[in-house]
């Protein structure tokens, strides 16, 4: 994997929920583009710095296994940002 010039407190980490549907738009091992899948965990990989916003999800790969991956390469799905905007009308 090539550097593509950015630094951790550079990049747009997104905060996700557990079971929140996300997608990537480029192949990203194990992942097909495109594709939903729902989010187990969203953490900072980096104990020793609670303050950093670097966020890493870890989802349900194409071939059966848990894996971690960067959350700056995520986006919600339509279905989920449909859904958030649903419970955020509801629970005003």
């Amino acid at each position: 994997m090539s550097w593509d010039g950015l630094y951790v407190r550079e990049r747009d980490y997104k905060e996700f929920q557990i079971g929140d549907e996300v997608f990537t738009t480029k192949k990203y091992g194990g992942l097909i583009k495109r594709k939903g899948y729902i989010v187990i965990d969203c953490f900072n990989p980096y104990k020793h710095l609670p303050d950093s916003n670097a966020r890493h999800v870890t989802l349900l790969n194409e071939f059966g296994k848990e894996e971690r991956y960067g959350s700056y390469r995520f986006q919600k799905t339509e279905r989920q940002l449909r859904e958030d905007k649903i419970n955020q009308i509801i629970n005003k």
